[in-house]
C-alpha cells in the first residue's frame, strides 16, 4: 500500500512528498512509539503541537532524538492557540529552537467546534511570512478569505470541509470546488467520506479505557473496520488489513 502512495509525488512549499498522509506526534505512549507508528505508516510529514509536544527542551525526552528532522518534514503547528499573539510566539520559539520555517497556522476562535478565528488567522499569516515563515493555513472553506491568505503569501490552504472528527466528507463542496479552481498553491482538505479507497480507523490507544467523551466514533460511520489499543502495531496491523481490502477490489 505504502509503495503505491509512494507514486503520487505531492508538492507542498518546495517540499516533495512521496505520501500524502501527515501523521501527527501527540497521543502516543512515548517517543519511541510515536517513532514505530509514523515508520509504519510511511508519512514524509508529521504535525507537532509545539504547545504539547516537546521538540525544545532538551533536559527532558524530546522527539527529534527519536525522529529524525532531515528525514521527516517536521511541521509545527499552533494547535492550541486561540490567539494571533500566541501562535506567533509558539513559531518564533519553535524557529529560534529546531531552525523550522515550515509550520502549520491555526489561531482557533471556539474550544467547542474549533473553528478558525479568521481575523487573527489572516493577520498572523501576514506577519509570519513578512519574517520567513512559509505558511499552510488552516481556514474556513471561504473562498474569499482563502484568498485573502494566498494573496497573503500563505504556501498551503487547509480549508475546513468538514466538522472536525467527524469523517463526513466535503459538507460544502462548492466553496471547496472554488477555492481549488482559484488557488495557485495547494488544497489540502481532511474529508475521508470523498476517499475512493477503503478507510480504517485506527487508535493507537484503547479508546474505551480513556475518556469517556471518546467511546463514540463519528469516523466508523465511514470505514471499513476500527483497529484501537495496540499501540504502534496498530498500523502495521492496518496497513494489511488495506493491502487485503485493496487487492479484493481488483
Amino acid at each position: 500500500v505504502v509503495d503505491k502512495l509512494k507514486k503520487d509525488i505531492f508538492k507542498v512549499a518546495g517540499k516533495s512528498l512521496k505520501s500524502r498522509l501527515i501523521v501527527g506526534t501527540g497521543k502516543y505512549k512515548n517517543f519511541s512509539e510515536t517513532a514505530k507508528a509514523v515508520q509504519a505508516s510511511g508519512a514524509d510529514m508529521v504535525t507537532v503541537a509545539v504547545r504539547r509536544v516537546n521538540i525544545l527542551d532538551k533536559k527532558k525526552p524530546i522527539l527529534t532524538d527519536y525522529l529524525n528532522p532531515k528525514k521527516i518534514i517536521f511541521l509545527p503547528n499552533t494547535a492550541g492557540c486561540y490567539s494571533g499573539d500566541e501562535a506567533l510566539r509558539t513559531l518564533r520559539l519553535a524557529r529560534e529552537m529546531g531552525g523550522w520555517k515550515l509550520v502549520k497556522l491555526e489561531v482557533l476562535g471556539d474550544k467547542k467546534t474549533l473553528y478558525p478565528n479568521m481575523i487573527e488567522t489572516i493577520k498572523s499569516t501576514k506577519i509570519l511570512v513578512k519574517e520567513g515563515f512559509k505558511v499552510m493555513v488552516y481556514c474556513t472553506d471561504d473562498p474569499l478569505l482563502a484568498k485573502k491568505l494566498e494573496d497573503n503569501g500563505a504556501s498551503a490552504i487547509m480549508p475546513l470541509a468538514s466538522p472536525i472528527g467527524s469523517g463526513l466528507g466535503l459538507q460544502n463542496k462548492i466553496n471547496i470546488s472554488l477555492i481549488i479552481k482559484q488557488s495557485k498553491v495547494p488544497v489540502i482538505v481532511d474529508a475521508l467520506k470523498i476517499l475512493k479507497i477503503p478507510i480504517i480507523e485506527l487508535h493507537i490507544s484503547n479508546i474505551y479505557n480513556r475518556e469517556e467523551f471518546r467511546h463514540k466514533s463519528l469516523i466508523s460511520k465511514v470505514a471499513k473496520g476500527v483497529i484501537c489499543g495496540f499501540g504502534a502495531e496498530g498500523y502495521i496491523m492496518s496497513l494489511k488489513a488495506m493491502n487485503k481490502l485493496l487487492k479484493n477490489e481488483n
